[in-house]
């Protein structure tokens, strides 16, 4: 057994003298920011290449970082350092440790529950990229085709403001100048719920000059927006709004001149983006209109105005995700200061917001995933003018509630939910095995002039691969309980996946 090992150390040191030899590099074009993350795991040169199908037995100790390129990898014993893969298949059997991150790019990796990784993951199997290999060198080549034009579908949308929206986009792109990728983003809407083409036409163009992990964008729009798109997506609240005229938002019409900086800060599995956003803001007031429904109610819900005039503000802020062994999350966070008779301005103050979401893995498969919003004036500042408020009530934050029934510019929230997948015995046609979740959500949203208590709800959903259905109750018994049937998809994390399998 023992010669075994050190037959296996030796032909593990011959494959990763030879591959030394040869010379790595990137060719093509890829995704710009996984273009950015290679080059920078390239510019490391402390690397070990493993460009043949390389087996790290039990008992033994590799030195790392290693890098396996094209090629594939059978980890059973320890690795001191970080593993990279790129266009590579990494098996993790029971026994292997990884001391360090462990990053997969445009491969597979297989990984026993058993097996130890003490630092951070990144896995993005379906990255673009291949890799070539030449006695003389090993290039890691993107598999993005450069156009000049392209364009980008955009999903319809329909509210009780707009109607049924038709979008589509476009991206001029030219070919990357010294690493320089400049792109024009475009796109143009049609509201047909509005009165006269103009009224109804909105669009934004965007010019962006991307290089590595810097951006820097300049963009104007006219568009109707919404601060209230964290509780429901757009496709969910486009169905939700054509089958029975339910739409869980507030809408306003800004038109819109800004800037945007912004930087990637990568490390293993945390990807986070610092940005600042220079902006001046036109906003008007919309109401509801008559729009066409599958199952028109009585009434639809009132549109409530803002404080027509412009904003001249500035934006910091950062929003990122990261995943780990057994825990996952994202967040977005953002300072907002507003000064009054800036070009043109008609308000001053300060705000803040903060919205996370977080995931852990519990006991045995099950998954506990909390869910947070807070918003408000900084200090200094009494009020926010009325595009910048938030609502609560309704599915999505308080189900037993009406929908938008609390508003105001100051918001907490926080949303608790308990996975537990059900046995493999109860899988049913297209819609699989579904998960149990017992849900607590407390909240409330208010102004400087309310004084209100935080409302919450308590219930269970059955929650499918895109629909759920779901019983809640208010503790206090002030409202009734609420049952629903609503779209919705499981979001899976790498453990619950594996242990799926």
């Amino acid at each position: 057994m023992k010669r075994t090992l050190v037959l296996l150390a030796l032909a593990l040191l011959i494959v990763v003298d030879a591959a030394a030899a040869q010379t790595l590099l990137r060719r093509g074009r890829g995704e710009p920011r996984m273009d950015a993350r290679i080059d920078r795991l390239l510019e490391r040169r402390d690397y070990r290449v493993l460009p043949a199908d390389t087996v790290i037995a039990q008992g033994t100790t590799v030195q790392g970082p290693l890098l396996a390129a094209g090629s594939r990898l059978v980890v059973e014993g320890t690795i001191q350092g970080d593993l990279i893969a790129i266009d590579a298949n990494v098996y993790l059997r029971p026994t292997a440790r990884i001391e360090g991150d462990v990053t997969n790019i445009a491969g597979g990796l297989y990984r026993s529950q058993n097996a130890t990784i003490s630092g951070e993951l990144f896995d993005a199997p379906l990255a673009p990229y291949h890799v070539e290999r030449t006695p003389q060198e090993i290039a890691i080549v993107g598999d993005v085709e450069h156009k000049w034009v392209r364009l980008r579908p955009m999903l319809p949308i329909a509210n009780r403001v707009q109607g049924f929206t038709p979008r589509i986009g476009a991206v001029f792109s030219l070919p990357p100048v010294n690493r320089i990728n400049t792109e024009l983003d475009s796109w143009v809407a049609y509201g047909t719920e509005r009165e006269g083409f103009d009224d109804a036409l909105e669009g934004g163009l965007e010019l962006r000059l991307r290089r590595g992990f810097t951006a820097l964008g300049l963009g104007a729009e006219r568009v109707t927006t919404t601060n209230d798109r964290w509780i429901r997506g757009d496709l969910n609240n486009t169905i939700s709004f054509l089958w029975n005229g339910k739409d869980t938002r507030n809408y306003y019409e800004a038109r819109r001149l800004y800037g945007r900086l912004s930087r990637d800060l990568i490390r293993g599995g945390h990807t986070a983006e610092v940005w600042l956003r220079p902006q001046r803001e036109d906003a008007r007031s919309e109401f509801t209109g008559d729009p066409w429904v599958l199952f028109d109610p009585d009434t639809f819900r009132f549109n409530p105005p803002i404080d027509d005039g412009v904003i001249s503000s500035a934006f910091l802020g950062v929003t990122g995700e990261w995943m780990g062994n057994v825990t996952a999350a994202e967040y977005d966070a953002w300072l907002e200061w507003a000064g009054r008779d800036i070009l043109g301005s008609d308000f001053g103050f300060a705000a803040f917001s903060i919205w996370g979401e977080w995931a852990m893995k519990a006991i045995a498969n099950h998954t506990l995933r909390f869910e947070t919003r807070f918003n408000g004036p900084l200090p200094g500042t009494d009020s926010l003018p009325r595009q910048r408020w938030l609502m609560l009530g309704g599915s999505g934050t308080l189900p037993t509630f009406d929908t938008g029934e609390f508003l105001g510019d100051r918001v907490a929230f926080l949303d608790t939910r308990y996975y537990i997948p059900l046995p493999e015995r109860l899988r049913l046609p297209i819609v699989g095995v579904p998960d149990l979740v017992f849900q607590h959500a407390v909240g409330m949203a208010w102004t400087e002039r309310e004084d209100r208590s935080l409302e919450q709800n308590i219930g269970a959903r059955l929650q499918f691969s895109f629909f759920h259905m779901r019983v809640m109750f208010d503790p206090s018994g002030d409202t009734d309980p609420k049952f629903s049937i609503g779209l919705s998809s499981r979001k899976n994390y790498v453990w619950r996946d594996r242990d799926r399998r």
